[in-house]
């Protein structure tokens, strides 16, 4: 049998160990401070030799914990591929394999996903990753996992790459002028590229070496003459168009103000969301906090996941999305403590994380810390649920009461015995004058000790 207590017992050791290590770092630290002009290994105080030779014998205990628990980890996992594998093929169904694998699957975050699958997959055989692959999709199927993993390997190459590259495009666009002085550097001798750069010395240089030179046809030197004189004043003009152009690009767009959460206070959001930008829509071209400001507003929904252009509301430059401005006088101003690069969502307010299983961002600490998700109703729940009733695809519906779409709603949503959902608000509501579902009809609640009362009171009563 694989010793899980042994390897927690070794965890805990190394933990201690590297406490304690740490609290005796601070220390050798504090008598060199004090001891100013002293280093450590001349100290005479009360952290010399004595702490020295603590420090360094916890040191090579340290190391030599961290190399039990890699053979440790080792054979762990040997075992686990030779002697557990087959018994799990042999003892459980593929229906119920899918089901364990997705428990786990639902309890795992997408940021540890994201790390580990590329991991996972490196280190097995292309039919291996193709049977591991079909086992996920399968355990799945009725979810959006597919979609989300398909969008972290087409975005994972270039994660890097692509914000630059846009910054870039935004650059050349307007903010420097330079580039686009450049596309007439043929009308002067060549080797002159960098002439809009030049400072007052170089240019008065430059003048002069064209004044005196004798292979130059007359008006070709005086046309030169002149375009050097005139380079500063161009340069200028250039800057300043660009500037315009950057300034009415962002005017001539619908909403290009800040709005607030708190006005007297002037923090950026709206009544919706505490952030510090707005987002472009990219199917009408207008500026809003959030796509419930676009639908309350317009007789279409926003698809925040086109979205690919914000404004920060302290700048009001319209760029490319991401975490923080590009505008160097905002100095990496943060748009919100939390942000999706798949759903182009900001929060500065609540815990958020993303479900890879809805594809979508919830509200709560994560999947296997206050919630996991349901691979039948494709749902995430809260921990407490796990024994629900499940209804395939349960959520994919509206709102009995409200109509709205459970999936994709900002609302809670409750669960009811008979394995429906609808908004928590509108089950107190609702439940405030009947008890039956609205859908099945079944009785929302354990109705036994109501229906005892009626008993009762029947057996009672004259007839």
């Amino acid at each position: 049998m694989l010793d899980h207590k042994q390897e927690e017992k070794l965890f805990e050791d190394i933990s201690s160990a590297l406490t304690n290590l740490s609290e005796l770092h601070k220390g050798l630290k504090e008598a060199y401070q004090k001891e100013s002009g002293r280093s450590i290994l001349e100290s005479t105080g009360l952290y010399d030799r004595d702490c020295k030779r603590k420090y360094n014998e916890l040191a090579t205990k340290v190391q030599g914990m961290c190399k039990s628990i890699r053979v440790s980890l080792d054979q762990h996992i040997f075992r686990e591929e030779h002697e557990l594998w087959p018994l799990f093929g042999k003892h459980f169904s593929m229906e119920e394999q899918d089901i364990i694998v997705g428990r786990i699957i639902g309890s795992t975050g997408a940021e540890v996903l994201q790390s580990m699958l590329p991991w996972v997959t490196s280190a097995l055989t292309q039919d291996e990753q193709n049977k591991m692959m079909d086992t996920l999709k399968q355990a799945t199927r009725n979810t959006m996992f597919s979609e989300w993993l398909n969008e972290c390997w087409r975005r994972n190459p270039e994660v890097s790459s692509q914000p630059e590259a846009l910054q870039n495009s935004y650059t050349n666009r307007g903010v420097d002028s330079h580039e686009g002085l450049d596309q007439s550097d043929h009308m002067f001798k060549p080797g002159w590229k960098d002439i809009f750069r030049m400072n007052q010395t170089e240019l008065e240089s430059e003048i002069r070496k064209v004044h005196w030179d004798s292979t130059l046809d007359p008006r070709r030197k005086s046309y030169l003459i002149q375009n050097l004189m005139t380079s500063r004043w161009i340069a200028s003009q250039q800057k300043s168009q660009a500037s315009t152009e950057e300034i009415s690009r962002c005017e001539d767009v619908v909403g290009c103000s800040p709005s607030f959460r708190d006005t007297e206070k002037q923090i950026f959001g709206c009544e919706h969301y505490k952030r510090n930008c707005k987002l472009l829509a990219a199917c009408c071209g207008k500026l809003f906090a959030c796509r419930f400001c676009h639908d309350e507003v317009s007789d279409h929904s926003m698809d925040r996941k086109a979205t690919l252009e914000m404004m920060c509301m302290r700048c009001l430059k319209v760029q490319p999305i991401r975490p923080s401005c590009t505008t160097p006088s905002c100095n990496g101003f943060s748009m919100a403590k939390y942000y999706c690069s798949i759903c182009k969502f900001f929060d500065d307010e609540r815990p958020i994380y993303h479900c890879p299983s809805c594809n979508l961002c919830r509200v709560g600490h994560g999947l296997g810390i206050d919630f996991y998700h349901c691979m039948k109703c494709n749902c995430c729940l809260g921990k407490g649920l796990v024994d629900h009733k499940c209804l395939e695809k349960a959520l994919e519906t509206n709102c009995p009461i409200c109509c709205e779409f459970l999936f994709t709603s900002s609302a809670t949503v409750r669960p009811l015995p008979c394995g429906h959902y609808m908004h928590s608000a509108c089950f107190q509501a609702y439940a405030s004058s009947n008890y039956i579902c609205p859908i099945c009809s079944k009785s929302m609640g354990n109705m036994a000790v109501y229906f005892g009362m009626l008993d009762a009171l029947l057996v009672n009563e004259v007839l």
